[in-house]
């Protein structure tokens, strides 16, 4: 029923409201879902998967992770990714990390390539690994 002011009835702004409800419950379950998707994937997977915030703190790290690197994910979870590089490589990564934030799009040159296959594991060893990087707009 419409009011005479030309408003919208109680019922209607109910019904809205409801609607709008559904709509964010429905998509609040998809994303959990997605989420769960990514944990059971990445969990599995056979390559480390980490990935890290826009301050580069490691935010999520998997068991591939833990073999490759030698680190517990409670050991490395909020530190610096600069922990799997080597220090002279640091300066250069931290860069390269800040340019991509700002551009949305990581760039590294033919010889960022090579020395970025270069990491440290929890026993100061290095390791040689393949980085795939990207960066995720928000």
């Amino acid at each position: 029923m419409a009011l005479p002011t030309g408003g919208v009835s109680v019922e209607a702004t109910y019904e809205k409201e409801l609607a709008l409800r559904e709509s964010t419950e429905r998509t609040l379950k998809l994303l959990k879902d997605s989420e769960e998707r990514f944990r059971l994937v990445a969990q599995s997977a056979e390559d480390a998967i980490v990935t890290v915030d826009a301050r580069g703190t490691i935010a999520f790290w998997n068991p591939a992770a833990e073999r490759v690197f030698g680190y517990a994910a409670p050991d490395t979870l909020g530190q610096p990714l600069t922990l799997l590089v080597p220090e002279r490589l640091r300066a250069a990564r931290q860069a390269a990390f800040e340019r991509a934030l700002t551009q949305g799009k990581l760039e590294l040159g033919p010889r960022a390539r090579v020395m970025d296959k270069m990491r440290v594991t929890s026993v100061a060893e290095l390791v040689q690994t393949a980085v795939k990087a990207g960066v995720l707009k928000s």
